[in-house]
């Protein structure tokens, strides 16, 4: 669970980019 929430973290930021 932790590590799926990392990965939508990161992909969050790529999209505030």
């Amino acid at each position: 669970a932790d590590l799926e929430n990392l990965a939508v973290e990161e992909r969050r930021l790529d999209d505030r980019i």
